[in-house]
């Protein structure tokens, strides 16, 4: 079943470009078109990222998986969901803001916290229109706090409760879980695997807050050396 949630965004707008494509085709001009099919590359590549965070999922669930740590530039990765999540936030009527420091590195798996933030981002677009959705980041002493936010229509009181019992499950098989909460099952999981904390804020009409406690700041020193030597 996480297949089915998980996939259904990137083929429903694959399945309107598609359309697009078949019925304008040969009625517009090279540059109406040029947009079309670029609208088609990204809704593949949106499809490609869920095949590859699908993949990274099941081999995390092998015995004897290794989670490598490195450095990471977090203001590259959020320059990379800004364009992954442009053309999806812009048809909602979302505003997608980042308030991070360029300098800020984290010592992380690199898939895994794209896959986490990702999927918070895109559970944020599904849940807000004509809204904000925010994701900001802070340091101190070496740990990193990271929030998502949006103003969308929050959770609802069953739905937080069954968030949190799913983020209290240390085990990354889980069982009877419906509806929207597959869209948690990365990001619980990958989680617990890097040892992130994650607490929720949330008012039904109101929307929500997802907090990310306790990941590791890159020693910047360290890096710029290591940088220099090669």
């Amino acid at each position: 079943m996480i297949i089915v949630h998980d996939v259904q965004s990137p083929l429903r707008f694959l399945s309107d470009i598609t359309g697009k494509i078949k019925w304008n085709t040969g009625r517009h001009s090279p540059e109406v078109m040029a947009g079309i099919l670029d609208d088609l590359h990204k809704s593949a590549s949106a499809t490609y990222a869920f095949v590859r965070d699908f993949g990274l999922w099941l081999s995390a669930l092998e015995a004897g998986f290794v989670i490598t740590r490195q450095p990471v530039s977090l203001k590259e990765l959020t320059d990379e969901l800004a364009a992954f999540f442009h053309e999806q936030v812009y048809a909602r009527g979302n505003e997608l803001i980042f308030d991070i420091d360029p300098q800020l590195m984290l010592n992380i798996h690199r898939r895994m916290l794209l896959t986490i933030l990702r999927n918070l981002i895109d559970n944020a677009n599904k849940n807000t229109e004509d809204g904000r959705i925010s994701l900001s980041a802070s340091e101190e002493n070496g740990a990193v706090t990271i929030v998502v936010s949006d103003t969308g229509k929050g959770f609802s009181e069953v739905m937080l409760a069954n968030v949190r019992k799913l983020l209290s499950t240390r085990s990354m098989t889980h069982n009877g879980e419906t509806g929207a909460i597959y869209g948690f099952r990365y990001i619980t999981d990958f989680c617990h695997a890097l040892g992130i904390h994650v607490s929720i804020d949330s008012t039904p009409g109101k929307g929500s807050r997802i907090i990310l406690s306790g990941l590791e700041a890159a020693d910047k020193t360290a890096l710029d050396a290591s940088m220099k030597n090669d």
